[in-house]
C-alpha cells in the first residue's frame, strides 16, 4: 500500500478554501513573502530547530522576501520560539499553531514550499498532503516514504538530516520552482491515491492466489 491520504477529501477542502490573501491575512503573513511551511509537531524528533537555523545560514539571511510558517504545537514550542529570538528572526518567522484539517489546506495553498526535517517520521501525512495540493518539497533523509514521494530535483529535494547549511541550500534552489515541481508533486500524488493502492493490492493478492487449490 502507498503512503495515501484521502485525495477526494482533500480536493474538496481546496475547493472550499479561503483565498490566499485572506489567510495571510487572517494569520499576520506578508502578501508578497515566500513561504516555507512546515506541519510537524514541536518534539525532538521533529527537528523543528533545524528549520529555523536554516533561515540564518547565508544563502537564505539575507533573504527579506522569504518567511518560514510553523504549523503545530508541542513540548518543544517556548524552546524553538526562544531560538528565533536569538537569531533574530523574529520577523520571518510565525508560529501558527495548531490548525484543524481546513485550515492546514489553506495554509499549504497560500505557501510556496513545504519542508520536513525529522531525523524520524515513517510515514508523514502532511507530506503527502502537501503533494496533492501542488507544493514542491524539501525532506531530510530521516522521512520514510520519500523514496517514492520525493524525485530529486523533479518535485523537489532531499538533504541529509541534521545538515542545516545543505537544507538552506536546497530550500534557496527550490523556491526558485516555476512550478513544474509543484505540478509533478500533484501527479506523484495522483498516483498514490488510496484507490490506486487498493487496486494494486487486489492484483497482489490476486496473483498469490494463482495455481492454488
Amino acid at each position: 500500500m502507498p503512503c495515501a491520504v484521502d485525495n477526494d477529501m482533500l480536493a474538496e477542502l481546496r475547493d472550499r478554501a479561503a483565498s490566499n490573501e485572506e489567510f495571510r491575512r487572517r494569520h499576520g503573513l506578508s502578501q508578497t513573502a515566500r513561504i516555507v511551511l512546515s506541519v510537524v509537531r514541536f518534539s525532538e524528533d521533529k527537528c523543528v530547530e533545524d528549520l529555523i537555523a536554516s533561515f540564518a545560514e547565508p544563502v537564505l539571511r539575507g533573504r527579506r522576501d522569504l518567511h518560514l510558517a510553523l504549523v503545530g504545537d508541542g513540548p518543544l514550542r517556548a524552546e524553538l520560539e526562544q531560538q528565533v529570538r536569538d537569531l533574530g528572526l523574529e520577523k520571518r518567522v510565525s508560529f501558527l499553531g495548531f490548525l484543524n484539517q481546513s485550515a492546514v489546506v489553506e495554509a499549504m495553498l497560500a505557501a510556496d514550499v513545504f519542508s520536513l526535517a525529522s531525523n524520524r517520521d515513517p510515514s508523514p501525512k502532511a507530506l503527502s498532503e502537501a503533494l496533492f495540493l501542488g507544493m514542491p518539497v524539501v525532506c531530510s533523509d530521516g522521512i520514510g516514504t520519500i523514496e517514492g514521494l520525493v524525485e530529486e530535483g523533479g518535485n523537489g529535494e532531499v538533504f541529509p538530516c541534521r545538515d542545516v547549511p545543505a537544507l538552506a541550500a536546497s530550500l534557496a534552489r527550490v523556491l526558485e520552482d516555476d512550478g513544474r515541481m509543484g505540478e509533478r508533486s500533484h501527479q506523484i500524488a495522483l498516483a498514490n491515491d488510496f484507490r490506486v493502492g487498493l487496486d494494486a493490492l487486489a492484483r497482489k493478492l490476486d496473483e498469490s492466489m494463482e495455481g492454488l487449490p
